[in-house]
């Protein structure tokens, strides 16, 4: 057999026919053989249905068909008319073709079991000397892709020659095949020995079945509300216990042996006789019919008789079944209550039940038999709540059940149900006693509506009620705060610009007072463009600028900046840059990572008065990791949670000791996120903090505005 040939196999009947590619294959050792297979060959690999619908994870898929010819509306129905052609059935060779949509090259393998198409092995997405590069640019313009991104990802597609992606097509049918007959020889041994255990189980099953019917016929029979009797050659051979009652008999010999016509009132024997004849001459049931049995006692009884032939003993007998009419109304009335209760406990969503004085059930209905996870109903009677639920939510419903039987009094209650099998839910329960027609409590019964959703919704309310009285309160503080800040500047700016009208100041104290004016002021526009930021953010309206910039350039200059002010303090200040100048270039936004910095470097001058105050950043795979880090006052672990967050600071009362909107640390943090990073603290209370961040090294940001 060569490689191309059609895999041979034998016929196989319809019930080997009804299997799917999962009843032969695994999938998880299916994957792993088409991830090898696509990474010796370098091709891309998939397993679909023959109707086009994928069974495995896609391997090796380029990143031009993937997420640049498949997202555009023309590239996505040209590569689906492709892969329709790929799954056609050919059980003679691989089918090899450039794709339809882009002209990469694909190839697909039907796989096939006993004559059965279940699956296709498709591979391709290869460039070869064929390729005509501006063809395929050219069709980048048809479909609508973006032609630089498309230009880069074609350039990243493998190239493979003709003949070798032939080879590699052929290698796979041949593989395809392989696997094909494999796993015919597996359904072959497998339908054999099913076969056979089938053929085991059937004829054990029918023995039992067979005892198991005559049991039951005799209970059915024993146990029946209607009497049945049986007769052979006109003379009775059977009667069950309510035939006794029916005819007023103390026991069975006094019927049996006598003859049927004995018992039936004299108006109705030539019916009746005549009726004896037609079911001895025939097989057929024939339809039942009122008429009067006259008891042993000589009373008289209104019956209905249905006679059915059957094999007595070996002898061609009459089956009787006897209906006493005198409770037919009785009877009626009673099955329609029957009904009425069926379609009662079948049909209502809620849980039903009924026990006895031990607690135990003897009765649930449908609903309440789906939630123990039981197929029927009758399988919860004789069992208890410790059955179904934990010991300690039994035990509560067992007391409560105790308390209504002495008592008399129902019991409405919402309550948690923590079942064994299943997740924990809640109930509206109205318990009530079960009394019997003399007035005596005999068991209790109940109904249970689940309400498990409004729960949650109830709990979801509360949360969202206490999120928003947060949110009030921030809000507050932030505006109470926000008038402090921007009260102090303004008046340190009235203050000082009156005082410069006074006659005879020197032209040193002039200065002085100006100097305090401009702090005043810039104090007031940081505060001001603070809150700016914060509400661009919040709209979703703060731009990214990504451009390439180098990060020691702006961490020297931050550096030169703060150094003056911090050795003032008396404090070090160390700076630590990972790469040097040539290799330092981020894909950023320059001025946010500016502001990032200088938030962060600011807020450790603020907070530290004596040590160090440390920043810099390290190379971590493909980001940076930016640290702050300083000997200040730290952070107690209960502020950890929420200083990123908009409007808090450690202290919020409007006598701290330190100035400030709380909203710096929000602002970083969102500019971070939106330059695709993420930040964290690290700190102790007295011993100082470290702020980390990272950015993308690689620059995976590549427009040139994004919005949050």
């Amino acid at each position: 057999m060569t490689n191309t040939d059609p895999v041979y196999k034998p016929s196989i009947n319809d019930s080997e026919k009804d299997f799917h590619f999962f009843d032969l294959f695994n999938l998880e050792e299916i994957q792993r053989l088409q991830d090898l297979f696509s990474d010796a060959t370098r091709v891309a690999c998939i397993i679909t249905h023959p109707d086009g619908t994928p069974i495995t994870k896609p391997s090796n898929f380029c990143r031009l068909c993937q997420e640049i010819i498949r997202k555009t509306e023309i590239g996505c129905a040209n590569c689906l008319k492709s892969d329709a052609t790929l799954s056609r059935h050919n059980p003679s060779g691989p089918l090899i073709q450039p794709c339809l949509s882009g002209g990469l090259w694909d190839a697909g393998a039907s796989i096939s079991v006993g004559g059965k198409h279940i699956a296709n092995w498709l591979i391709g997405q290869v460039r070869n000397e064929e390729t005509d590069e501006q063809n395929l640019l050219k069709y980048a313009d048809e479909i609508g892709a973006d032609l630089k991104d498309f230009k880069e990802a074609l350039a990243k597609v493998p190239i493979m020659s003709s003949s070798q992606f032939k080879k590699v097509s052929e290698m796979l049918f041949a593989f395809a095949n392989d696997l094909s007959e494999r796993a015919y020889a597996n359904l072959q041994l497998k339908l054999q020995v099913t076969e056979q255990i089938k053929a085991t189980d059937l004829l054990q099953e029918s023995n039992e079945a067979l005892k198991e019917s005559e049991l039951n016929y005799r209970n059915l029979v024993e146990n029946s509300l209607d009497a049945i009797a049986i007769y052979v050659e006109g003379k009775v051979v059977f009667v069950n216990n309510k035939c006794l009652t029916l005819m007023a008999a103390g026991n069975s010999e006094e019927l049996i042996g006598k003859s049927v016509m004995e018992f039936v009132h004299p108006d109705y024997r030539p019916l009746v006789f005549e009726r004896m004849k037609n079911i001895s001459a025939g097989d057929s049931i024939l339809p039942p019919i009122e008429e009067k049995f006259v008891r042993l006692d000589g009373s008289v009884v209104d019956v209905k008789v249905e006679a059915i032939p059957i094999q007595f003993n070996n002898k061609p007998a009459v089956h009787l079944i006897v209906r006493d009419m005198t409770r037919k109304e009785v009877i009626e009335a009673l099955n329609k209550e029957q009904y009425l209760m069926e379609a009662l406990m079948n049909n209502l969503p809620h849980h039903i039940y009924f026990k006895d004085k031990d607690c135990r059930f003897i009765r649930i209905n449908k609903a309440h038999a789906q939630s123990f996870g039981l197929g029927m109903p009758g399988e919860a009677v004789g069992k208890t709540d410790f059955d179904f639920f934990t010991e300690g939510h039994a035990r509560s419903a067992y007391e409560d059940e105790l308390t209504i039987i002495h008592t008399g009094k129902a019991l409405i209650k919402e309550e948690k149900v923590i079942s064994r099998d299943h997740p924990d839910s809640w109930v509206s329960t109205v318990k009530l006693p079960l009394i019997d027609h003399e007035g005596n409590i005999v068991g209790t019964f109940g109904i249970s509506s689940d309400i498990t959703e409004q729960k949650k919704a109830e709990v979801e309310l509360l949360k969202e009620k206490e999120k928003a009285e947060e949110s009030d309160r921030l809000k507050s503080a932030f505006l109470a705060n926000m008038s402090h800040e921007i009260r102090t500047p303004m008046n340190g700016i009235l203050g000082f610009a009156d005082l410069l009208k006074e006659p005879g100041l020197s032209g040193d104290i002039q200065q002085e007072y100006i100097q305090i004016i401009e702090k005043s002021g810039a104090r007031m526009l940081n505060i001001i463009n603070d809150i700016i930021d914060i509400s661009k953010i919040e709209s979703g309206q703060m731009e990214v600028v990504i451009a390439e910039t180098n990060v020691n350039y702006q961490t020297n200059y931050i550096y030169t900046f703060f150094k003056p002010e911090i050795e003032k303090k008396g404090l070090e200040f160390i700076l630590k840059n990972a790469l040097p100048d040539k290799d330092a270039i981020l894909k950023t936004d320059r001025e946010k990572v500016y502001a990032i910095l200088t938030n962060l470097v600011k807020n450790a001058i603020k907070f530290t008065h004596q040590g160090s105050i440390e920043f810099g950043y390290n190379l971590k795979s493909a980001e940076l990791e930016f640290f702050i880090r300083d000997t200040g006052a730290g952070i107690p672990d209960k502020q950890k949670d929420f200083i990123f967050e908009r409007f808090r600071q450690g202290s919020e009362s409007l006598d701290r000791q330190y100035e400030g909107s709380g909203l710096g640390l929000s602002i970083s943090k969102a500019y971070i996120e939106l330059l695709g990073g993420k930040i964290w603290v690290e700190s102790e209370a007295g011993k100082g903090s470290t702020f980390y961040f990272t950015l993308p090294y690689d620059g995976e940001l590549e427009s040139n505005s994004l919005s949050k």
